[in-house]
């Protein structure tokens, strides 16, 4: 008899355990503006901001800086995928530079150039490198 009140009372404290982590997920992805799926990353909200004249070390640049923004230095190659510097997903390309409005990428080998706050979708494999100035991806 003792056995099942051990057993019952464990079932209770798994069942609230989950529904306890659930609701913390779920508040965590309130709080955010990216959500991360399997190792996807998904963007809930695309405003971009005005530079806020910050400076950011190594790349003496006038940019606005947000929390899950990624900064790719002039002629740096990053990788796209879920166990890589960049999650798979849609971004926004920002220039680190208040004076540039194209940027020169080169993405899957061939060079394009993109606009400040052009959209860009990165797939699992891809490779990214800024030419002429230092990105964001927001």
């Amino acid at each position: 008899m003792i056995g099942v009140y051990i057993g019952v009372g464990v079932a209770v404290i798994a069942v609230l355990g989950m529904l306890t982590s659930k609701l913390i997920k779920k508040q965590n992805r309130k709080n955010k503006d990216v959500e991360e799926i399997k190792g996807v990353r998904y963007t809930l909200g695309s405003e971009i901001t005005k530079p806020e004249n910050e400076n950011v070390e190594g790349l003496d640049a006038k940019i606005s800086y947000n929390k899950n923004d990624i900064l790719i230095p002039v002629k740096e190659e990053k990788t796209v995928g879920k166990n890589a510097d960049i999650k798979p997903g849609k971004y926004t390309i920002l220039t680190t530079v208040e004076d540039k409005t194209q940027i020169n990428i080169r993405l899957g080998g061939y060079v394009r150039v993109y606009s400040h706050g052009s959209e860009i979708v990165l797939a699992e494999g891809d490779k990214i490198t800024p030419l002429s100035v230092g990105i964001i991806l927001r």
